[in-house]
């Protein structure tokens, strides 16, 4: 950083006003100064360097320290902001989102205490399971069918809340491991199911693993988000 009261911050007009005769531009900090703050090299064509004095000594940068300055510079970044989600830091602290494993039988085995108009089929991509709702009759906003496609349920264990996989720069990538409290919280605002009835059977979401449930439920009882 250049210092405010240096020598090589004091406006020498007659220089400003004919800096091909008497001094030049520097390359780096683009003031005009006087050929006296150039080193003098004959290889060039006035017989001094571009760069002057002052930014010819100020240190420099390694690789990796540059390297380093633009990672953290792109990190944060406007626009590398905008790709975040709101309240993203609840969704970076894996060990507390998954709080209570669950193989997948016993959750829809608990799901069906609750409602019986869900059906569960194998899914498109081995390993899942598609969830859809059924109607009792056909249904205009359907086209007439009497079932509507809800979300997938992966086999085997559960963690509690969904893993969400990141970027080096910290934007959400895609839903890695999917929680059984995902399908659940969207069962809740269809209307499918109740909160009441979810607490009963599924328990309170455990510490740790309950900041998004509670919000989403919270704007969804209140139609705006917590302050």
């Amino acid at each position: 950083m250049h210092q405010v009261d240096s020598e090589f911050n004091q406006v020498d007009r007659r220089v400003v006003e004919s800096p091909e005769l008497l001094g030049k531009e520097c390359c780096c900090c683009y003031r005009v100064l006087a050929y006296k703050f150039f080193q003098k090299d004959s290889s060039y064509r006035d017989c001094h360097r571009d760069q002057c004095l002052e930014c010819a000594a100020a240190p420099r940068m390694s690789t990796a320290e540059h390297t380093s300055r633009l990672n953290e510079m792109n990190f944060n970044s406007q626009a590398v902001k905008k790709q975040r989600w709101e309240n993203q830091e609840d969704f970076m602290d894996d060990d507390a989102r998954k709080g209570r494993w669950m193989h997948h039988s016993e959750f829809l085995s608990k799901l069906r205490e609750i409602t019986d108009n869900l059906l569960v089929i194998d899914g498109r991509i081995v390993g899942d399971l598609a969830v859809y709702r059924v109607y009792d009759r056909p249904q205009p906003h359907l086209d007439g069918r009497n079932f509507e496609y809800l979300f997938y349920v992966p086999t085997g264990w559960m963690p509690e809340a969904s893993l969400i996989e990141f970027s080096e720069m910290a934007v959400p990538i895609r839903e890695r491991k999917r929680g059984w409290r995902t399908p659940l919280l969207r069962l809740i605002k269809a209307k499918i199911v109740t909160e009441e009835a979810v607490d009963r059977t599924f328990g309170k979401p455990t510490p740790g693993a309950d900041s998004v449930w509670n919000r989403e439920l919270f704007k969804f009882r209140n139609g705006r988000v917590p302050n």
